[in-house]
């Protein structure tokens, strides 16, 4: 019985901040601690959207061309790397045929990761700051009655939500 897919309710500060225990995870019992992670990703998951949006939005706001400049420095020095990994053949006989070409692209990538590296930081900042403080939430925050029978709800397959969804597709689990 598939369901359509729903968003989940924003939780209220008090919910997701103030009422809640913290405790530290986990880390010995790897089941425990992924049982955390799961349930509280696919609870708070419209919570942890907001404050991806929110950190993208101002670093976005703050310096819009940073966020661009080392998104395509980002893109343009892992693309190559990825594709050489692939068409091997092609990038052997690249280096062995024209040595000078591949140590000059080699010098001017760099010298470019390094002449932007202010902004690829910011880059990297505004995307992997906010997925950081989401972890860290979801990996400490302990889960209350009410988280556990709205996750078992999903899992029965009453509901279905966006992180549900996402979760499935990672690990068929979900």
């Amino acid at each position: 019985m598939e369901t359509e897919i729903k968003f989940a309710p924003i939780r209220t500060l008090n919910d997701f901040i103030f009422e809640g225990r913290f405790s530290p995870p986990a880390f010995d019992d790897a089941e425990k601690f992924s049982s955390r992670l799961t349930h509280n990703l696919m609870y708070y998951q419209t919570n942890y959207l907001a404050i991806i949006t929110c950190f993208l939005l101002l670093v976005a706001v703050r310096d819009p061309v940073a966020i661009l400049c080392g998104c395509i420095v980002l893109i343009g020095t892992i693309t190559p790397l990825a594709l050489s990994g692939w068409v091997s053949d092609f990038s052997y006989r690249t280096r062995r045929d024209h040595p000078v070409v591949c140590v000059i692209a080699v010098l001017l990538s760099t010298y470019l990761c390094l002449h932007l590296f202010g902004r690829l930081v910011t880059f990297v900042c505004g995307v992997f700051l906010p997925l950081l403080v989401v972890l860290v939430h979801a990996c400490f925050r302990s889960r209350s009655v009410r988280n556990k029978v709205t996750v078992m709800a999903e899992l029965a397959g009453l509901k279905r939500t966006p992180m549900g969804a996402f979760l499935d597709y990672l690990d068929g689990k979900v």
